[in-house]
């Protein structure tokens, strides 16, 4: 049995040694770096590479609910009601204005957040501001769906 000098070697041990006891607690706005090959969104096709790209949790993980909901930030310029505009710097990380992308949004399990960077998290305004466009996103795809 190894010995530890501090309690952030032990941690640091036991989550080599045993990842799945550590809980991933994926919270609404959280921005973490998705890897093209796992999200299929930025991928190069032909050369099958993709670097990581932001993504934003829009659906937390619940009791017993393996799964969250994410879409990807661009900072490609975007309009209309299925995106979000983000200002450059509202998470640390993110050094330029993008767009969240509620038409790309995906399931993702849990656990897959175990190998994802943690970008940040938006501040609580932005959370809001996050809340009420994709309120107004699931309207619009309700009224599209139910047809005239």
């Amino acid at each position: 049995m190894p010995s530890f000098k501090s309690f952030a070697d032990m941690s640091a041990h036991l989550k080599e040694e045993a990842p799945d006891l550590f809980f991933v607690e994926c919270r609404f706005g959280a921005f973490y770096h998705v890897p093209a090959a796992a999200s299929g969104f930025g991928l190069d096709r032909r050369a099958g590479v993709g670097g990581p790209r932001p993504w934003v949790v829009t659906q937390p993980d619940a009791h017993r609910n393996p799964t969250v909901s994410a879409c990807p930030r661009t900072t490609q310029e975007q309009y209309g009601a299925d995106t979000f505009r983000t200002d450059a710097g509202v998470v640390p990380r993110l050094d330029r204005e993008g767009w969240v992308l509620f038409k790309y949004r995906r399931p993702y399990a849990v656990e897959a957040f175990r190998e994802y960077a943690h970008v940040g998290d938006l501040p609580d305004i932005y959370k809001e501001q996050l809340r009420l466009a994709l309120e107004r996103y699931a309207a619009k795809v309700q009224s599209f769906s139910e047809g005239p």
